[in-house]
């Protein structure tokens, strides 16, 4: 989390899809919810990331949490 908290005071992307040499059709929001990271995904939303923002299956980060039963 601490590391999420300071990635948003540095104004980064927060719907970024390219990790360095990984390039995902997730979002920070996307990956945090698909690992069931409650904490990463509020401070996500505290800082204005895109909920809505979709997979390349139209999925939103919602849907990702839903599909790996995550449901804090």
């Amino acid at each position: 989390l601490s590391t999420v908290e300071y990635l948003i005071r540095k104004e980064a992307k927060l719907s970024k899809r390219e990790f360095g040499n990984f390039n995902s059709t997730f979002t920070p929001m996307m990956l945090a919810a698909a690992r069931g990271h409650t904490p990463v995904v509020q401070a996500l939303i505290n800082a204005n990331a895109k909920v809505n923002d979709k997979h390349s299956d139209d999925s939103t980060a919602l849907h990702v949490a839903a599909h790996f039963q995550r449901h804090e």
